[in-house]
């Protein structure tokens, strides 16, 4: 990030900056701020990240799942899009990808 690389600072200050961006950005884009938020990837192992989160939602409940979910979550995101790409159906959401419009997205190869 061209921004914080202007100033010499410590990586342990970089990385505590990131942390807090991403748990600001994460808050801000939430059109709720309370309910349930289900917290999964790699950051769902990150307490630091995660604290930071519940600081910027105190109302919100943070639910992270096991870790057995959490380590396969992508392959079974990916065999989704693989079904929906093989029934023709739309895989990718403008609303979550930015994209111009909804569509179906991939290539399956025998």
């Amino acid at each position: 990030m061209p921004l914080i690389e202007k100033f010499e600072i410590s990586i342990e200050d970089k990385l505590h900056t990131f942390t807090e961006h991403i748990a600001l950005q994460t808050a801000l884009a939430l059109p709720s701020k309370k309910g349930n938020l289900l917290i999964t990837g790699g950051g769902a192992y990150n307490d630091f990240l995660i604290s930071r989160i519940q600081y910027y939602l105190p109302e919100m409940k943070l639910i992270i799942p096991e870790n057995k979910i959490l380590e396969f979550k992508e392959a079974l995101i990916f065999a989704l899009l693989g079904v929906l790409k093989l029934r023709e159906e739309i895989n990718v959401l403008s609303s979550v990808t930015g994209a111009k419009k909804d569509h179906s997205s991939g290539r399956l190869y025998p």
